[in-house]
């Protein structure tokens, strides 16, 4: 039990820490001399829904594996007993014996060799669950009043905890946007050379290369699944003296009998296969410290077909929201390579792109066409951002369509694009706009791109697609938002089924009468729960729609004024003009009004369609 007087000293102790690792070290050391037990976990959870082992203490013979085990990941869900302690906000006391043979919880007593085992959830009825203590004893037992001692322990850290994490949180925000505006040349640049890649062996092959040159690796080796198998594929070095290790691992691992098996219900058989099921990178900067320890037999026989000490191994699982295909492995024998969490992070981004760049070659090899003569980064960014906007409109008969689009800098945050369904009397006409300009924008609308892409029979309603749109940029898009509007045209009813998520209405130009298209809808990608409307409109011969982003309306002139005051007037001005003219007319006197460029302060997007018969 926690005496008064204990009580006050950490009370006063926390007072002093600045930091959250200094909070939780102390919260662990405070733990551990509390209850006297072997090994303490924290983990903290993510918004989406992983567990992230964040602070670690192991017993002396198991200290040199705390690395391998340190920042990895867990998705709670998948696990009864931590769905139980998070979900339920319930102290779990853990017996080996009562654990099933093949559950995660069992297969970490193995190799920790615990016997029993707390695990406290990190959070107040009323207040947000911080994550998971876990406290666990070897061989002996825990006192009668060690769940009493521990909740008292965790009610005096969680407040302070929490103001902390939060502040830490908005820390890394700021931090991690700083860095990663750094970096994205470089995931540019590999994106650019994947993006381009038809065949399965070069696209595998590049993304090693281009990994081991970015993060200075001796050597990397992919691992896919075939029928429950992660078999050993291919590997590449740029020096010549690792060419017979990768070639070892290869014939090895390749071989059906010797690769490790993918079986859930089973302990994992490697690092890798760990990584796979837990869609979790593995990062060990010193792999000589861990090589003494027990370890699966698998990874030992991997190790030990070398006859060099490798220094340092990170392994990416393959994997996107709805598939998982194989692991990355890069392995360091020079020297130990030092990661931090962006790197690490980056080239799981990367990675996980792989699976939908396999599905969309096509749309890709369209991309390395356009490509082949670019020699600096922004112009590269550029020629692959206006491969996303469809190279030529729809040939339907019934309609006709136009467009112009000029970003504010080399690579802009607008997007469109003319949708063919499967009922060939339908097209679907999407427009967005994401908040900001630059790289970050476009890079959000590159992800759009390919949720579109991918989003199947969701086109054919517009508030699924939408629904489905922000589900998918939950937690991917920072402080940026996304407007947009898609409609559903029937050239054979005339019929415009339509939503809009905040975007400027489109315009309906009927003769000399203007009508807007008008809906409800919220912003996609911040809220979790989005109010969207559907709306149907009978459009007629000779009409003309005029969709657009807001850049167009914003733009001032030298008097401050926005071109949205005379944009009506505008269109009633040309209105009798064929679409395509329509829209350079309105281009031209958007730049007449504004006299410079330099008044236009966002992306300039302008889509319309004109109905024939």
């Amino acid at each position: 039990m926690l005496s008064l007087e204990k009580k006050s000293q950490i009370e006063e102790s926390l007072t002093q820490t600045k930091t959250i690792d200094e909070i939780f070290d102390f919260l662990k050391e405070e733990a551990k001399k509390t209850v006297n037990c072997d090994g303490i976990v924290i983990y903290l959870l993510e918004e989406n829904q992983y567990l992230n082992l964040s602070y670690i203490h192991l017993p002396k013979n198991l200290k040199q594996t705390e690395s391998i085990y340190l920042h990895s990941r867990v998705h709670y869900s998948l696990h009864p007993h931590l769905t139980e302690c998070i979900e339920n906000n319930k102290i779990l006391n853990i017996h080996k014996r009562s654990l099933a043979e093949d559950s995660y919880i069992r297969q970490r007593f193995e190799l920790w060799d615990i016997e029993q085992a707390y695990y406290f959830p990190i959070g107040k009825k009323s207040e947000k669950n911080l994550g998971i203590l876990q406290i666990f004893n070897n061989k002996k037992k825990f006192s009668i009043d060690t769940e009493l001692t521990i909740q008292l322990l965790l009610d005096i850290f969680y407040y302070p905890a929490a103001i902390l994490l939060q502040e830490e949180n908005i820390r890394k925000k700021k931090d991690e946007a700083i860095i990663i505006r750094e970096k994205y040349k470089q995931l540019l640049s590999i994106s650019a050379n994947l993006n381009k890649i038809e065949s399965f062996h070069k696209l595998y092959r590049i993304l090693i290369e281009q990994f081991i040159s970015f993060f200075n690796f001796d050597l990397g080796f992919i691992q896919i699944v075939n029928n429950n198998k992660l078999i050993t594929i291919d590997g590449y070095s740029s020096h010549p003296d690792y060419e017979f290790i990768i070639q070892q691992q290869i014939d090895y691992f390749q071989n059906f009998e010797n690769a490790p098996s993918l079986n859930p219900h089973e302990p994992s058989q490697t690092l890798a296969c760990e990584a796979f099921f837990n869609n979790s990178p593995y990062y060990i900067s010193d792999v000589q410290a861990i090589q003494r320890v027990k370890m699966r037999e698998k990874d030992r026989i991997a190790l030990e077909m070398t006859d060099k000490q490798l220094k340092s191994i990170l392994i990416i699982p393959i994997a996107d929201q709805t598939q998982s295909i194989g692991v990355l492995q890069l392995w360091n024998f020079s020297h130990e390579i030092k990661l931090g969490e962006i790197d690490i992070e980056m080239i799981t981004n990367i990675c996980s792109f792989i699976p939908s760049i396999l599905k969309n070659r096509e749309l890709y090899a369209v991309i390395e066409k356009q490509n082949t003569q670019i020699k600096n980064e922004m112009i590269l960014a550029r020629n692959i951002q206006k491969n996303l906007l469809p190279s030529q409109f729809p040939n339907l008969g019934k309609v006709n369509f136009a467009s112009l689009y000029e970003p504010m800098e080399e690579i802009g945050g607008d997007l469109y694009d003319f949708i063919r369904l499967r009922e060939r009397e339908l097209i679907g006409i999407f427009i967005s706009d994401i908040s900001g300009h630059g790289v970050p924008s476009a890079l959000i609308t590159s992800m759009v791109k390919i949720i579109l892409d991918n989003s199947g029979g969701h086109k054919l309603n517009p508030v699924g697609l939408f629904t489905y749109l922000n589900e998918k940029l939950q937690d991917k898009t920072s402080e940026y938002y996304l407007t947009a509007f898609y409609g559903v045209y029937n050239i054979d009813t005339k019929i415009f089924k339509y939503a809009r998520a905040a975007h400027p209405y489109p315009i309906i130009i009927r003769k000399k009468e203007l009508i807007y298209l008008n809906g409800k809808g919220s912003i996609l990608g911040i809220f979790e729960k989005i109010k969207l409307e559907e709306k149907e409109f009978k459009l007629e011969k000779d009409d003309k729609v005029i969709f657009y982003t807001d850049g167009l309306t914003d733009v001032r002139n030298n008097a401050h004024i926005k071109f949205e005051k005379i944009f009506a007037e505008v269109l009633l001005k040309y209105h009798a003009l064929p679409i395509k003219e329509l829209i350079q007319n309105i281009y031209h006197e958007l730049i007449a009004f504004s006299t410079t460029k330099k008044n236009m302060s966002d992306d300039i997007c302008i889509l319309g369609m004109e109905v024939l018969e």
